[in-house]
């Protein structure tokens, strides 16, 4: 999976068929599913085709690759804005991380249901799954400051540390436990939107926040 890190050289419609390319992706995917979402159905999707799609993309590796960067990264800017706003406790930083990513899988459900679809039928390559082509790319060492101290925030490990240092969490908790199960949380709920259109993200995830700050506060 390559990312595309290099677009300031890009026209401005350069930038806005891309962009139209990205969303054709996240669409086609989740219609079909990942290995039926060839780079002529999504050319078709968006009134191109497949050499239209190749002039931005040389192939669907690196188009998925490109989709699914956009993706994380729109969302870690989010998230990262609403924990800095959140000020300085970790219990207000935390419920500011979970509503943050509900809120953004609300917003963006074509881009949440591919990223379910990408999650289970994806393969680089090399034989990878999508979990770890993310992990190498999250531990990039290429990343610019901004880009690091905006992914800094997605990684929940040190703030519930930054809670159980401060005495605002119980003293008993794991930050990585705590961290792995959170996480898991709030990234099931693409799952069970994709299973139930009735869902609501958002609800959902006042509830896990709720259940969050329940679990992990410091009874005084």
């Amino acid at each position: 999976m390559q990312s595309e890190k290099r677009l300031t050289g890009l026209t401005f419609i350069e930038q806005a068929r891309r962009r139209q390319i990205l969303d054709g992706a996240a669409q086609v995917i989740v219609e079909l599913g990942y290995a039926n979402a060839s780079l002529v159905r999504i050319g078709e999707a968006i009134g191109s085709s497949k050499g239209g799609v190749l002039y931005h993309f040389p192939d669907k590796n690196a188009l998925v690759g490109a989709l699914v960067l956009d993706i994380y990264q729109r969302g870690a800017a989010t998230i990262a804005a609403a924990v800095r706003e959140a000020g300085d406790s970790a219990g207000a930083r935390l419920r500011a991380y979970i509503l943050a990513n509900l809120a953004f899988t609300a917003s963006h459900r074509i881009e949440a249901m591919a990223l379910v679809e990408l999650s289970s039928g994806y393969r680089s390559p090399d034989g990878r799954r999508l979990d770890e082509v993310m992990r190498h790319w999250l531990e990039d060492p290429g990343r610019s400051t901004e880009e690091r101290a905006e992914l800094a925030a997605l990684d929940l490990v040190p703030l519930v540390r930054q809670g159980v240092e401060s005495g605002e969490f119980r003293a008993s908790l794991d930050p990585d436990s705590v961290a792995t199960a959170l996480r898991g949380a709030v990234d099931a709920a693409a799952s069970r939107w994709a299973r139930d259109p009735g869902f609501d993200p958002e609800a959902y995830g006042r509830e896990l926040a709720d259940f969050a700050d329940h679990a992990c506060r410091r009874v005084r």
